[in-house]
């Protein structure tokens, strides 16, 4: 006889993921499997996902933001050697 509750907490979508956010119907669903189960459960609201901050979204967006800097970055080597090698003798 062990105690627990599980936490169902709906994935929320992020850019490039396979997985996407289920339905409120699709949530119930498989919690009326765990609860024939005897399982406890309890849905945990979503918070965050208007603002790009809930779970998951976060690291997506400072990846985001750092393949954004090395490609700027990487431009600008591309220019400095463009224009140094067209300036040498």
């Amino acid at each position: 006889n062990i105690k627990l509750v599980v936490n169902l907490i709906p994935f929320n979508s992020i850019e490039r993921s396979a997985f996407v956010t289920p339905s409120p119907e699709r949530v119930r669903a498989f919690q009326n499997v765990l609860l024939q189960h005897n399982i406890r459960t309890h849905v945990r609201t979503t918070r965050g996902d208007d603002e790009s901050s809930a779970c998951g979204q976060l690291a997506t967006i400072v990846a985001k933001e750092q393949r954004k800097e090395q490609q700027q970055q990487q431009r600008a080597k591309e220019a400095t050697n463009s224009t140094s090698s067209t300036l040498q003798p």
